[in-house]
């Protein structure tokens, strides 16, 4: 991830080995609320949109390296249809 400005750019290389990048844009709060540009606030606001930006990267990272598949319980159904036979899984 980049940013520089009001954009920002977001690589990730996926699993077959290309890359694909998207390029975003971002408008702090502080352009919104000039109050929020007293030095100290500042710092404590950009902090706090870093931090987002970045959950929602991770987010996005997750999207693009993992498309197909499903919620946790179907990985859950998953592992456990391989860890027991089916003669084990139609008892319970």
């Amino acid at each position: 991830m980049m940013r520089h400005g009001e954009r920002y750019s977001v690589s990730v290389r996926k699993e077959d080995g290309s890359i694909t990048t998207e390029n975003r844009t971002f408008v702090s709060v502080r352009k919104k609320i000039k109050l929020l540009n007293i030095p100290l606030l500042r710092g404590a606001v950009n902090f706090i949109e870093m931090l987002i930006l970045s959950y929602k990267n991770a987010l996005h990272l997750r999207r693009c390296l993992r498309p197909n598949r499903g919620g946790r319980g179907v990985q859950v159904r998953a592992v456990a249809a391989r860890a027991f036979s089916e003669r084990d899984l139609s008892m319970s």
